[in-house]
């Protein structure tokens, strides 16, 4: 989790700061990296919360109930925002490549606002359906926040698993493919680089659609199974399979984490774009921040020594 954290805190707070100050980066796929990777610096920070969070729950009481929703329902929406927008990215790249006509490049920052902020109150919904089943699970070892597997909740974890899971995979799926299908057949040079943020190659087009599909099925399975089994199992059942249950639980845990790392090192860091981005903010920004407060310092030294 300290690995997690801290590739996660510097690749996501770069990607923001690169794209923010770099108006060649001023692109609609940019506007969805740039909300992904707040979406995903928020849920990295929240990492220090896992360990607050576990201290408060120890303490059986309505404040503990009420921290386990708030903190799950916070985690819910950054998650099912960062699903979304991995899917707004395929919707958005198909369109440029397959129908470019569609496009109005007139006031593209507004429409692209406005769709951000409809998946965002999307997020909230999904998560806001299933917090009333989430709770305090309570043995006599640990008191674990977790989904508690009423008939309803199981109702709802399946609807979800499907929502979450299964629709945007297909929708993802669906539009890689065309897009791949378009590439492979008649490819147009210097047309759609700044969709993809390189330059457009079959070779690349090819290796980055496969690539999108199976981070998102590595980061985002697990929690689909959890929520599956959540859903199929009762109560009695899931207790016959501790050792299965818990294998997921851990891989679940741990993946849902990683999602936060991988956005920015496979969007952003592979990127011919973002790289040379990246190496101007560094020259323009950072080194000059850097030696105007060198500067800044001798002065104040030198002032210093003259005083005494």
């Amino acid at each position: 989790m300290c690995i997690i954290f801290t590739l996660s805190l510097i690749g996501n707070l770069l990607t923001c700061l690169v794209i923010y100050y770099d108006k060649s980066m001023h692109t609609t796929p940019n506007y969805y990296m740039f909300n992904l990777a707040i979406s995903d610096f928020l849920v990295t920070l929240s990492i220090i919360l896992q360990g607050v969070e576990q201290q408060i729950i120890i303490h059986e009481n309505e404040y503990s109930n009420l921290v386990c929703v708030i903190q799950s329902f916070f985690l819910f929406s950054l998650w099912n925002s960062n699903m979304l927008m991995m899917t707004a990215l395929a919707i958005e790249r198909f369109v440029a490549v397959c129908h470019p006509f569609r496009l109005n490049s007139t006031r593209v920052g507004p429409k692209v606002v406005k769709k951000i902020i409809v998946m965002w109150l999307i997020a909230i919904a999904e998560s806001a359906l299933g917090m009333f089943s989430v709770g305090l699970i309570k043995t006599p070892k640990y008191v674990l926040c977790f989904v508690i597997p009423t008939p309803k909740a199981r109702i709802v974890n399946g609807v979800l698993a499907i929502v979450t899971f299964v629709v945007p995979l297909t929708i993802m799926i669906l539009a890689y493919s065309k897009i791949m299908f378009k590439v492979n057949t008649k490819q147009e040079e210097n047309t759609w680089n700044n969709t993809f943020n390189y330059q457009v190659t079959k070779r690349k087009i090819n290796k980055f659609m496969v690539g999108m599909m199976f981070i998102f099925v590595v980061c985002w399975m697990p929690s689909f199974v959890t929520r599956l089994l959540l859903s199929v199992l009762d109560v009695d059942q899931l207790l016959n399979l501790p050792q299965w249950f818990s294998i997921v639980f851990h891989i679940c845990a741990v993946n849902t984490w990683v999602s936060a790392l991988s956005n920015p090192i496979f969007f952003c860091l592979t990127s011919v774009n973002f790289r040379r981005a990246l190496r101007s903010f560094w020259k323009v920004k950072i080194k000059t921040m850097c030696s105007m407060n060198t500067s800044t310092y001798i002065k104040n030294a030198s002032k210093l020594d003259l005083k005494i």
